[in-house]
């Protein structure tokens, strides 16, 4: 023995066992050492070959049972921790799918107490943030309280659980979010802890949970969007083993589910409460705008409209919910004033949810349900969301129909007047001029010469003035004839005017700036390009009191005609250069006296050739500095494919 002991060390059985003769055989498996055989005798023995041989079978034969059992055991520890998976995946589905059935976040909390038991714990609680002693509110519990209250507790059920729970505590994890495991004290003593330590020290221990029959407590946070929502506590009684790692990872993963479901719930509330908002808001909407005697219609972002009022209804006759603004455009012919269709001339609604451009007082005609035909003024806009993103365009429309059936019958009332008139205007005219031929003839008898040509220019004067006015009403109505196409050579025509005019205007120098013949050629109607032509000149004519030259320069570039015509006249002032197209419209400096008296006009020239130009879709534009005179350049498409169809002119 001492011969072993100085060479064994560490081999205490040594100096508790008394031998004279010991053999020890490595156990081995496939040549992994797994432990040692010893064979110890009192007596002092050789071993012999035999003996020897022996001690080596015996010790293979251990060797592999205990492998054997080794394996054993790691196939059945394999297989139980399998099984617990298996079951806890199995609870967490049942929890899952248990939790969803409610959308109340109350009730999801009911639910996970029911879940918890018995499968978890003996009883299960769930607390939450409350101004209820000491700091927690209990909104569920489950499992058989009676059981492990006293029987003066069961009678009052509250007080007891709020003494129970004023041991565990669970405010901390509340507010921390950090779980906890508790055992009772002998529970601690006896070395019965968590496996991975969640139970690490007697402070762990509760002597408090004695009376109430608990054996352990898990307190495990619900989190939602990192704040507390409530705390579960776990508890065991009874026979149940001690929690372990695997019962507080389980008890994470149910808490997880539940602050899932519960912020499902959540949010399920908040959105039922925003669509009471809102259909209590589209209420008082439809209330308030259902009293304007304006129509009102709305669309989404899709543009489908969404909301009209009662005006709109009756001034379509009829609106059908949902329709798209394409549909709707078409549904109503909506076309212009000028009776262009408004998907092809600027649609406002379009404008609005694409572009999110406003319009204001553009004039529409649409034809209703019922085949009649209304017009009115309507104004579109986008709607902008707090994020800036497009919500949809809502579109107010003011019923001018009426006001459209006066206006036509003052002005089918003009063009009678008109037309009245010139009958003996022409008369008058026409006499003039004979009475005029004859004074010529008879020199001798001219007296009354000067008062014959003052009756023919002021009959002139007073016959161009009322073809303008029809012409600007008939552009206005649509009455007059659609257009005679025919290729037409703009250099022709402006040689034409001028000509014209030279014959009758010695005060005034006219000039023709162009390429020629046969370069500037178009497609278009050659009496309306006179008109425009005819307007622009006599207007830096009768602009230009004084004298001076008049140049009328003409070019093209790839796809448009460009005439300009200058002069050297009074000009336009600067505040009146945006209105200078419009219908009666003439510039201060136009009408204040000067020593031979205002320039006379309508106001209608500028107005009547900026409107065919529209018609061929092409503008008049116009540079002009006061006391410096003007130049009117006109555009024009030469193709009639670049043209939108006049409607008429």
């Amino acid at each position: 023995p001492a011969v072993w002991s100085a060479r064994y060390p560490n081999d205490r059985s040594s100096s508790s066992v008394r031998f004279a003769s010991r053999a020890v055989v490595p156990l081995q498996v496939e040549s992994r050492l797994i432990g040692a055989i010893s064979f110890s005798f009192i007596r002092e023995r050789p071993f012999a070959a035999e003996d020897r041989e022996f001690a080596a079978t015996l010790a293979r034969q251990c060797a592999l049972a205990l492998e054997r059992a080794r394996l054993y055991a790691v196939e059945q520890r394999a297989r139980a921790e399998a099984e617990s998976a298996e079951s806890a995946t199995r609870f967490l589905a049942v929890a899952s799918a248990k939790l969803n059935t409610s959308l109340d976040p109350i009730k999801t909390l009911h639910l996970v107490s029911e879940v918890a038991v018995p499968a978890l714990a003996d009883i299960a609680v769930v607390v939450v943030p409350d101004e209820f002693p000491p700091g927690f509110g209990v909104v569920a519990s489950s499992g058989d309280l009676r059981g492990i209250l006293s029987p003066d507790d069961t009678a009052g059920g509250d007080p007891a659980m709020a003494r129970l729970l004023a041991v565990i505590d669970p405010v901390p994890v509340l507010h921390s979010g950090v779980d906890r495991v508790i055992h009772t004290t002998d529970r601690i003593n006896n070395g019965v802890v968590t496996a991975s330590g969640s139970v690490t020290s007697p402070g762990d221990a509760l002597p408090g949970l004695h009376p109430f029959g608990v054996t352990g407590v898990m307190v495990v946070p619900v989190v939602a969007r990192s704040a507390p929502v409530a705390t579960l506590v776990l508890m065991a009684s009874g026979n149940r083993p001690p929690f372990v790692e695997a019962d507080l990872h389980l008890a994470r993963e149910l808490a997880l589910r539940a602050a899932l479901a519960h912020e499902n719930a959540r949010l399920f509330e908040e959105q039922v409460r925003a669509k009471e908002h809102i259909h209590t808001l589209a209420s008082e909407r439809s209330l308030v705008l259902g009293q304007t005697a304006d129509g009102v219609l709305s669309t989404d972002s899709d543009g489908r409209i969404q909301f009209i009022n009662e005006a709109a209804h009756r001034l379509h006759g009829g609106v059908e919910f949902d329709m798209d603004i394409e549909a709707y455009a078409r549904t109503y012919d909506i076309r212009t004033a000028h009776g262009d269709p408004v998907l092809e001339n600027g649609y406002a609604l379009a404008a609005a949810l694409r572009d999110r451009i406003t319009t204001e007082q553009a004039e529409w005609r649409l034809t209703r349900t019922d085949g009649t035909e209304v017009f009115a003024l309507v104004s579109a806009a986008p709607l902008v969301g707090e994020q800036g993103q497009t919500l949809g365009a809502v579109l107010t429309l003011h019923d001018v129909t009426a006001l459209q059936q006066v206006e036509r019958q003052k002005d089918q009332f003009i063009i009678s007047v008109t037309h009245d008139l010139k009958t003996p205007l022409t008369s008058i005219k026409g006499w003039s001029q004979l009475l005029q031929l004859r004074a010529d003839r008879h020199p001798g008898q001219n007296r009354d010469m000067s008062a014959i040509a003052a009756i023919v220019s002021q009959a002139e004067t007073m016959e161009r003035q009322l073809n303008q006015l029809l012409n600007a009403l008939r552009l206005e109505s649509g009455d007059f004839l659609s257009p005679t196409w025919q290729r037409v050579d703009l250099h022709d025509i402006a040689a034409q005017t001028v000509h014209l005019y030279r014959g009758t205007n010695a005060a005034h120098s006219l000039r023709l700036e162009s390429p020629g013949p046969h370069v500037v050629v178009g497609d278009w109607d050659p009496d309306h390009l006179r008109r425009i032509l005819d307007n622009l000149v006599s207007n830096a004519i009768k602009y230009s009191p004084d004298g001076g030259a008049i140049d009328i320069t003409l070019r093209r570039d790839e796809r448009h005609a460009i005439l300009a015509v200058t002069d050297t006249g009074i000009g336009v002032p600067a505040a009146s250069l945006s209105r200078v197209f419009g219908q009666f419209y003439r510039a201060p400096n136009a009408s204040a006296a000067r020593d031979n008296g205002p320039i006379e006009g309508l106001g209608l020239g500028l107005f009547s050739a900026q409107q065919i130009a529209l018609r061929y879709g092409g503008r008049i534009t116009v540079e002009s500095r006061e006391g410096e005179g003007s130049t009117f350049s006109l555009l024009l498409p030469l193709s009639i494919e670049d043209q939108p169809v006049p409607s008429a002119i």
